[in-house]
């Protein structure tokens, strides 16, 4: 019967099993639970739902990896419990030689060795225990792979946004000055004003990268039709009244309202360049559009996929607003428009339209238009209506841009960077993996219960099975190819030992190799028994192998390396393939082959370096028992850290052996390979990767000429000047990129151009001349600009005036134009340039007789000035609320605010606002529509080869990330290995940790005498000798 103590013992057994299938399956749904936690979260800069550590891949993969690490040597230590149950079992059913138990011990720390198929042979059953546990490393290799990221994911969401308000429909006859700065902007911007949206992060969730959603709007719209056919355009083209200005004979543009109370224009346009006359006539309508409205981080859009138009807008006493809008958006467009020579351009009435960027002018001084007549008037009219999303249009509702429109709800539609986890993929790599460590845990607790107790691989287990009478008097003869059973003997005192088989090799039993009492008497005195089989002749042959087998392991390992840097490389700047492809090359780049071939030759270098490591751990082990004694307890707690340095021994080990315990921790460590290499990759949804392009620079623009009779030119480069004014930007660059794909391009650029140096002299100034009403009409000043007279330095500047009103703040500007140096970068997408100014500082003032200008810097500066001091904004009256305008013709970009009070604000710091407007006006030369007005070189810009970055989602590689985590594993086990090899070289012989060893070292009289007395508080001491006995201390 199994007494109480044995019934314990194998439950306690069958206990630490089933604890470690549960440790291992509780950390596969720690796994599963974390991924699905991040499982399409965003990880966009600003997004939340994610801590920010989370948000960076390579935390979320090293915290997935070590759980993974964590479920593989679980697994692994509950399929070695039940391996070392099948190793003795199998000892015990048959004979196996020496050599055939060697091989089965080295299988238990690894399969893949060059007895590997011995073992096989010797029991399959030991050797595939031993695989699978090893197989366990598939799920450090595969399951990381179940997380990746997807970048611009959409998600709809329930969202409050803004749009017009069905009031804007009634009558609003005080619609203040708003109105025609908002029309203004619109045609010298050449497009509208953006939506407004009041809370981007609550309607499209914080960290979008994109937002769109889709809104109807009332607004004006243009029907348009060409009517050339129909026209006799004799009296356009002699067109005598009023009278052409001088240098300008040519008529460009007679645009007119149609007769009647029905709101049309009818237009008349010639292209000087293609010879060409047009007649078109266009009639508002009140329109319902259907819009979606597109916002990004640093830009909205507006795509209009459908007018519905009603009914014809009229012109009556009281008119609705949207017939109020529309008259004041065609006011800008009529006019006559003639052009000259020298790309002079002039309005019988100064009209708007000549400013805005249709009228385009050839490099010779020719005019064209840029656009087509009827796009043109389609787009310029849906541009004020979309103009009216953006809250900055006053129409009797509100003074207040955040309370101008209306709330409603709607869908919007985000796009991120998310998380995406493959839960199949976790689970049914976990789910195999827990399935065959069930099933061989249940075989090792079948044969704990048949056994009576947990069997391991223990130095005191050998003492135990292997120091008797019958093993002890032949071991003179023992070889490597000695057949050994464990057997029971029953008597007063049964146990399992080993003994030698004879009917296996009939020299066993031959009694020359009997030791007699003498004999043992002298081995006993003497303390060493020799062998001569091969097995215990290894000696300095095996040094000389474990320094070249080390050796080749830590190259091999820098092959791993090395291939593992030229698999990233070759991603580096590639982007992540959508799906497995088997036709090309692009299922290299699906995200989970990444991770599983990165795990997978990070595993590799992680296993070999192990292997080094365990090299010299075995030495250490030696040279410890070599060095002092040590109990049987000791011992085994040191043989534990050969197969695990996480066991109930370690602090144990630790008093005994630092030095081995240390090894062994960092064998452990090495897994730090397969969870820091890994991370030398990642998924950037921004990505730049620069190569070569042509991209056009301006030139030298100060030595650039300008040719023709300026003297009569009153601004040959309004246009450009006024768009810069009006809009408070520039003309967008000149796109060389081609994206294919990509985001964005972008490139740097350096150039020498015009410029404003302004410096603010309020304090100087006389206010009250400026701010005080005109006694004769009652007007206030609120803008003023004049060119001040050239001295003998022949500088160019102008002082500008501005009052704002309802806030009673007086400034007062000087400007000197300058050469200014600029340093920008110029980035284009699918649908948006932007210039972002790096540096700009001024050179030097500008020098030039502004009654002889010749070069275009000059000239430019020049039209600037002149631009400025003909701008005049005053108030008529202070008696109403909403103010009427004198000669605001235009709107003021940067420099001011209209606001729905009818109110201007202007930039509380002017100097710096005059500055940004020269510098927007410098900074069209870049759209390339802007020139020298010389036959013999009319361009402003030419070719240049630059390095262009494209952005989009690719991988990135750090390869600082992958060579230090393998250079500092590899450093440290180089270390270990000279390590090892002093051990060695102390020794005097390569050690192992074979069963032959232990038979060897224990196999001698000292030992056999005493075997009775042997517990585990016995101290044993290796000789310093080449065989290495084993001779115990006894009190």
């Amino acid at each position: 019967m199994p007494t109480p103590q044995s019934k314990r013992t194998r439950f306690v057994g069958v206990g630490y099993i089933i604890a470690l299938v549960l440790i291992g399956m509780g950390l596969m749904l720690a796994h599963h639970f974390f991924y699905a936690y991040l499982n399409e979260k965003p990880i966009n800069s600003g997004s939340i739902g994610l801590p920010p550590f989370l948000k960076n891949q390579n935390n979320a993969s090293f915290i997935g990896t070590a759980i993974a690490h964590g479920a593989r040597i679980a697994f692994s230590m509950a399929i070695g419990v039940t391996f070392a149950q099948l190793f003795w079992d199998t000892l015990r059913k048959r004979a196996h030689t020496i050599e055939q138990i060697d091989a089965l011990v080295r299988c238990g720390k690894s399969p893949f060795n060059p007895s590997a198929l011995q073992a096989a042979t010797a029991s399959f059953a030991i050797f595939l225990t031993s695989f699978i546990a090893t197989a366990m490393a598939l799920v450090v290799i595969i399951t990381p792979g179940s997380l990746t990221i997807a970048s611009d994911v959409s998600s709809t969401r329930s969202c409050e946004v803004q749009t017009l308000p069905t009031a804007v429909d009634s009558n609003c006859s005080s619609i203040g000055i708003t109105l025609g700065a908002a029309s203004l902007n619109v045609l010298a911007s050449n497009t509208y004003m953006s939506p407004l949206l009041l809370d981007r992060d609550t309607a499209c969730g914080a960290g979008a990268s994109t937002c769109s959603y889709n809104v109807s709007f009332h607004g004006p719209a243009f029907d348009c039709v060409d009517i050339t056919n129909q026209t006799d355009f004799s009296q356009f083209l002699n067109s005598t009244e009023p009278p052409p200005p001088d240098g300008a004979p040519f008529v460009m543009w007679n645009v007119s309202s149609t007769e009647g109370v029905v709101l049309g224009l009818e237009i008349l346009t010639q292209d000087l360049v293609k010879g060409a006359v047009q007649a078109t006539n266009c009639t508002a309508y009140n329109a319902t559009y259907q819009a979606t409205v597109n916002s990004e981080e640093a830009s909205t859009t507006v795509q209009v996929w459908n007018v519905s138009l009603h009914s014809a807008l009229m012109s009556l006493d009281e008119m609705p607003f949207m017939s109020t809008l529309a008259i004041s958006a065609m006011d800008n467009i009529m006019g006559l428009i003639y052009a000259g020579p020298n790309g002079f351009l002039a309005g019988a009435d100064d009209d708007p339209i000549q400013t805005s960027p249709l009228f385009g002018t050839t490099a010779t001084g020719n005019h064209t238009f840029t656009d087509d007549i009827i796009h043109f008037h389609t787009s310029y009219m849906q541009n004020v209506s979309i103009s009216l999303l953006s809250g900055n249009v006053y129409y009797c509702l509100s003074n207040d841009t955040s309370t101008n429109l209306q709330n409603i709800t709607t869908t919007c539609s985000s796009t991120f960077s998310i998380y995406i986890y493959d839960s199949s993929r976790l689970l049914i790599t976990y789910g195999v993996a827990l399935g065959v460590a069930a099933m061989l845990a249940v075989i090792g607790g079948w044969l704990v219960l048949k056994h009576g107790r947990e069997e391991k691989l223990l130095f005191s287990q050998v003492v135990r099975l292997a120091l008797n009478e019958e093993l002890f008097r032949v071991a003179k003869a023992l070889e490597k190819r000695t057949p050994l059973l464990l057997d029971r003997f029953v008597g007063d005192n049964p146990s399992w030992r080993f003994v030698p088989v004879p009917s296996l090799n009939a020299d066993i039993d031959s009694e020359q190799y009997e030791y007699s009492s003498s004999e043992a008497e002298k081995f006993a005195a003497q303390g060493l028994i020799v062998s001569n089989s091969t097995i215990w002749n290894r000696s300095w042959r095996r040094f000389a192998n474990a320094k070249g087998r080390s050796v080749i392991l830590v190259l091999s390992t820098l092959i791993f390396m090395v291939l593992h840097h030229a698999y990233y490389h070759y991603l580096d700047g590639k982007p992540p393939s959508s799906r497995l492809r088997t036709q090309d090359s692009q299922w290299l780049r699906d995200q989970t082959v990444v991770s599983d071939v990165g795990l997978a030759l990070a595993y590799a270098g992680q296993s070999l370096l192990i292997a080094a490591i365990a090299i010299s751990l075995t030495q250490r082990f030696w040279r410890t028992l070599r060095s002092r004694a040590l109990n049987i307890a000791e011992l085994d707690a040191l043989m534990s850290m050969q197969t695990s340095s996480l066991s109930t021994s370690t602090i144990r080990a630790a008093r005994t052996s630092p030095g081995v315990l240390f090894l062994a921790l960092l064998a452990a460590s090495m897994t730090l390979i397969t969870i820091f290499a890994p991370g030398a990759i990642k998924v950037s949804s921004n990505h730049g990767q620069s190569r070569q392009c042509t991209i056009m620079v301006p030139k030298n623009l100060s030595a650039v000429a300008t040719t023709g009779d300026l003297a009569s030119v009153k601004t040959i480069y309004e246009a450009p000047i006024m768009v810069a004014m009006s809009s408070g930007t520039y003309l967008p660059p000149m796109d060389p990129c081609e994206l294919d794909g990509a985001a964005q391009c972008s490139y740097d650029l350096q150039f020498f151009g015009p410029g404003f140096q302004c410096s603010n002299v309020t304090a100087s100034s006389n206010e009250p001349a400026f701010i005080t009403p005109d006694p004769s009409t009652g007007t206030i000043n609120l803008f003023g600009a004049s060119i001040k007279p050239q001295d003998e330095n022949l500088t160019m500047s102008i002082f500008v005036e501005t009052w704002d009103s309802k806030n009673s703040v007086f400034q007062a500007t000087s400007c000197e134009g300058v050469l200014q140096f600029y340093s920008v970068v110029v980035a284009h997408t699918n649908t948006t340039s932007s210039i972002d100014v790096v540096e700009s500082r001024a050179i030097n003032a500008l020098h030039a007789n502004t009654s002889q200008l010749s070069f275009f810097t000059d000239v430019y500066v020049f039209d600037i000035i002149s631009a400025l001091q003909g701008v005049v904004i005053a108030r008529e009256s202070s008696d109403s609320a909403v103010l009427d305008l004198v000669s605001a013709t235009n709107a003021m970009g940067n420099m001011a605010t209209f606001e729905l009070d009818g109110n201007i604000t202007w930039n509380r710091d002017m100097p710096s606002a005059l500055e940004e407007f020269v510098q927007n006006a410098a900074l069209g030369v870049l759209s390339g529509q802007v020139v020298a007005f010389n036959p013999d070189d009319p361009s402003l810009l030419e070719n240049s080869t630059t390095t262009c970055t494209y952005s989009f989602p690719a991988y990135e590689y750090s390869p600082s990330v992958l060579f230090l985590t393998y250079g500092i594993a590899v450093f440290l086990t180089i270390l270990s290995s000279l390590w090892g090899a002093l051990a060695i070289r102390l020794n005097g012989v390569e050690e192992s940790m074979d069963f032959s060893r232990f038979l060897r070292a224990i196999l001698n009289a000292k030992l056999y005498y005493v075997q009775e007395r042997l517990d585990s508080e016995t101290k044993l001491k290796a000789e310093n000798s080449v065989t290495g006995e084993l001779i115990p201390f006894l009190s």
